[in-house]
């Protein structure tokens, strides 16, 4: 306890540390007296900085403060007087208003379900069909909705048997994003896409990313057949069990 005494009065006035300094020059008992001295001092002033009185104690949770601009923004803390201007959504700091705003005046769209954000209209309504069940293209043989053109085309294809054909192998495809993730890969023999935690390389980054949510996610994905609720490790897998058993 002496030496933290000692501690604390390195670190504070000099008249102080001159006393240190003299007292550790002179006999132990003197010492003693001297030391105990500093300690009542200390005492003293903590025993002040606990009855100091603040400008300003909060009724409602106790906080206080002699800073003025504290005081201020910690008032408004209970009263949310802050009101957004475009929805009503009321606020307890101005910063929060503020970033709230932003969801209105960069144009950011918010679902109410979920609060999830999207910077366009149509987005959000493309989102929130998920929610709702209405989606804008419906699949006219198994009532499948689709919020996208182009997976609602892509899905038609698996009814009408149609086929897509790769202009660089004999290769045929169902859907027509499956033709162009093969048409990057057609004909490639380079691995140039290496996974950064095990060292597996691949030919496109589809593939490694594939790769890297099976391998090394907490929650690997998991591809269902829509037709049969059959359930694949892998995209190619399922894409083959639907040529094959739901042409």
């Amino acid at each position: 306890q002496e030496q933290q005494i000692i501690l604390e009065t390195l670190e504070t006035e000099p008249e102080e540390q001159q006393i240190l300094l003299e007292t550790l020059e002179t006999e132990p008992q003197e010492q003693q007296i001297i030391l105990e001295t500093l300690e009542t001092e200390l005492e003293e002033q903590q025993i002040i900085s606990e009855e100091m009185t603040y400008a300003f104690k909060c009724c409602i949770c106790g906080f206080k403060t002699n800073v003025s601009w504290k005081e201020q923004r910690h008032k408004h803390s209970h009263t949310n007087q802050y009101q957004c201007a475009f929805c009503g959504k009321r606020h307890g700091q101005k910063s929060d208003l503020d970033s709230h705003a932003c969801l209105h005046t960069l144009r950011i769209k918010e679902c109410s379900t979920c609060s999830k954000t999207y910077k366009t209209e149509l987005g959000l309504q493309r989102h929130e069909a998920e929610h709702t069940g209405n989606y804008r293209h419906m699949c006219e043989y198994c009532g499948k909705g689709f919020s996208y053109i182009n997976l609602f085309q892509d899905h038609q294809m698996i009814h009408t048997d149609q086929k897509l054909k790769c202009p660089k192998c004999p290769k045929e495809f169902a859907s027509a994003r499956n033709l162009r993730e093969h048409k990057d890969i057609c004909g490639k023999t380079v691995k140039d896409f290496k996974c950064s935690e095990c060292g597996n390389v691949y030919k496109s980054k589809r593939y490694l990313k594939e790769h890297i949510s099976l391998k090394h996610s907490l929650n690997p994905p998991v591809y269902v057949c829509h037709e049969c609720g059959k359930t694949f490790c892998y995209r190619a897998t399922l894409s083959k069990h639907m040529k094959s058993n739901h042409k």
